[in-house]
């Protein structure tokens, strides 16, 4: 996706940012540090979940959970707590024409 680029910051240095996506390697090493998320910068829109429709054909939700004491939630998690694919999968859901609400699981 051209609009995700890897930044400085956060402890990555110029040998691991390159500009484009990430190298298995480059990622591999983000997620050695707990970095891999912090470095990475996500389009504007998948940072919210779209408004539902009135007339959906489905209601779904995306459940997710977060890890004790884990930064943000583990490492699958973004800076904001959620998976970096929840947000765009409820998206794909309401485009679809169904609704799809996030759904924290707390046991």
């Amino acid at each position: 996706d051209s609009d995700t680029r890897i930044e400085m910051g956060s402890g990555a240095t110029k040998e691991m940012v390159k500009e484009g996506a990430p190298t298995a390697a480059v990622w591999e090493a983000l997620v050695e540090k707990g970095i891999q998320y912090e470095v990475l910068k996500v389009p504007r829109q998948n940072t919210l979940v779209a408004d539902q429709p009135k007339d959906a054909k489905y209601k779904l939700a995306v459940v997710q959970f977060k890890v004790p004491g884990a930064k943000n939630g583990g490492s699958d998690k973004g800076p904001d707590g959620n998976r970096v694919d929840s947000i765009p999968i409820a998206n794909s859901v309401v485009a679809a024409g169904g609704a799809c609400d996030l759904v924290l699981f707390d046991s």
